[in-house]
């Protein structure tokens, strides 16, 4: 049987048999599902359409989850907004 790792002793839940693979889980809704669908944007890995949250919605979840590895994905995801709106204008 796999043991996994609660948040609390990492970065998040991580399967020790399959480190690459972190989830997180969320036991309430922070964003309803249909607004973040709405807002997903579609991103193309090796060919194949994937729809990812918006990082609107992800900061939205971070803020919650507040965790230092979350306090600092926001910042980062804040500077790159910014950048890409430099290089839209």
């Amino acid at each position: 049987m796999r043991k996994l790792l609660s948040s609390s002793e990492g970065d998040g839940t991580v399967d020790p048999n399959d480190i690459l693979h972190p989830v997180d889980i969320f036991v309430s809704h922070l964003v309803p599902f249909r607004t973040a669908w709405s807002r997903r944007v579609e991103v193309d890995a090796g060919g194949i359409e994937v729809p990812l949250m918006s990082i609107r919605d992800l900061i939205t979840l971070k803020k919650k989850a507040g965790r230092d590895i979350d306090l600092s994905d926001i910042e980062s995801l804040g500077r790159y907004e910014k950048e890409k709106r430099k290089k839209t204008r």
